[in-house]
């Protein structure tokens, strides 16, 4: 699904299949119109930690026609509890 899909849905957590850490996800804000915000959060804290960034990552989001988007059903990271 693409990102507006899962906001219509009322999906904010979602993850990519061919994301290598399995608890890897980004969360999404969603509009009370069903529109989505420009920043995601990146929440992937091993990859994070050894690079020296923060968790979450704030990532801008423009014009995604990616479609394979799923729903993250995973355990939050601390930063996102």
């Amino acid at each position: 699904m693409k990102l507006v899909d899962a906001a219509k849905k009322g999906v904010c957590r979602l993850r990519r299949p061919i994301w290598r850490g399995p608890e890897s996800y980004i969360r999404i804000d969603i509009f009370s119109d069903g529109g989505i915000g420009k920043w995601l959060r990146l929440y992937d804290r091993p990859i994070q930690e050894m690079l020296g960034e923060p968790t979450p990552k704030e990532v801008i989001c423009v014009g995604d026609e990616i479609e394979d988007w799923e729903e993250y059903t995973g355990p939050l990271d601390v930063e996102d509890a």
